[in-house]
């Protein structure tokens, strides 16, 4: 609807007068001047304000990027120290035990750090101590799997295919049984001292809520069993701290899921993820000394999957999405204000 309102115009002399002139009181016009704001004419929208989630979103990602950044550094710098392939070679003669093993490494000796057999200590020139006691851990007897004809049964590859069938026990020692020349010192070393205050009552919070439960035993070996997370209680307030944002990490970044991606992801990579998330979160807590765990822990295992310096710092990098998105709601939710 439209009616007659007295409106100014110049006529074609140049002078002011007045006329009527149908307005426009539709709905367009009521729009523009209840708001104040004139009609729009085209072109670009206007740009969307930042808001302040997006900010803080912004600064936890840069936050995140800034301190994976740290840990590539960090993993690049050892990787290319001196003595860090002394460390390798002798790393690798140690067998990497189950958690099964671990655990009745750990249940014989709290504290055992470094286990292996007789022979092997003898060949890093270490000899057991006399009287020692041996600890024993547990080892597949593997048979062959034949057919109803009594051939061997063979994998894709061409060779026999093996199954357990029972197992025995196998005598090992700890470093501490044994004397001798040292080994090259360990870059994965734990953490000593204090944890910042209330960490590791948050992380056990923050795994609660995540479905699992936190159980300290002393001398335990850190890892999932079920739904419960152990944690060594005779380490350091800083280890536990730092145990429990790795196991949290390996939670979160859904690496118990078998069916999804991260669970088909390897031991490798599952454990750089991990610990790349425990040494964001670590670091961002205030928990400055978890670098040079971190950096050994990332180092040794990128070493076992055949990675030279280089490309152990894209493996990090290769990572930083998932890490980022895991632990995002801890920086801008759980612990918005950190110290780092």
């Amino acid at each position: 609807m439209s009616h007659l309102v007295p409106t100014q115009i110049t006529d074609k002399n140049g002078k002011l007068t007045t006329v009527r002139k149908r307005a426009d009181t539709g709905s367009t016009a009521k729009t523009a001047a209840l708001s104040g704001v004139k009609p729009s004419l085209g072109g670009a929208a206007p740009e969307k304000k930042e808001t302040a989630a997006d900010k803080k979103r912004a600064e936890a990602d840069a936050k995140v990027k800034r301190l994976l950044g740290e840990l590539e550094m960090g993993v690049e710098e050892l990787m290319t120290s001196e003595g860090w392939q002394n460390h390798l070679d002798v790393m690798s003669r140690f067998h990497n035990y189950s958690f099964n093993n671990q655990w009745l490494i750990a249940h014989q000796m709290p504290g055992a750090s470094k286990v292996s057999s007789f022979k092997n200590w003898q060949e890093m020139g270490r000899q057991v101590n006399k009287g020692e006691k041996a600890l024993s851990v547990l080892a597949p007897m593997m048979i062959t799997l034949r057919d109803k004809d009594g051939n061997p049964v063979l994998d894709d590859k061409g060779k026999e295919r093996k199954i357990p069938r029972g197992y025995r026990a196998i005598p090992v020692f700890d470093i501490s049984q044994t004397s001798g020349e040292n080994l090259p010192e360990d870059p994965t070393r734990k953490l000593d001292g204090d944890a910042p205050f209330g960490m590791r009552t948050d992380l056990e919070k923050f795994i609660g809520e995540a479905g699992y439960s936190v159980k300290f035993e002393s001398g335990a070996t850190n890892g999932v069993r079920g739904t419960e997370v152990i944690i060594d209680s005779s380490q350091s307030e800083a280890e536990q701290a730092r145990s429990m944002a790795y196991e949290l990490g390996r939670i979160s970044l859904g690496h118990f899921d078998k069916e999804s991606e991260s669970g088909k992801k390897s031991e490798a990579d599952k454990a750089v993820e991990a610990e790349s998330f425990a040494y964001v979160v670590s670091r961002a807590k205030g928990l400055n000394s978890a670098g040079g765990y971190s950096f050994g822990q990332v180092s040794t295992w990128a070493a076992k999957s055949g990675d030279d310096e280089n490309e152990a710092a894209k493996r990090v990098r290769s990572h930083g999405k998932a890490v980022t998105t895991a632990v995002h709601d801890f920086l801008s939710k759980k612990w918005p204000n950190t110290d780092s």
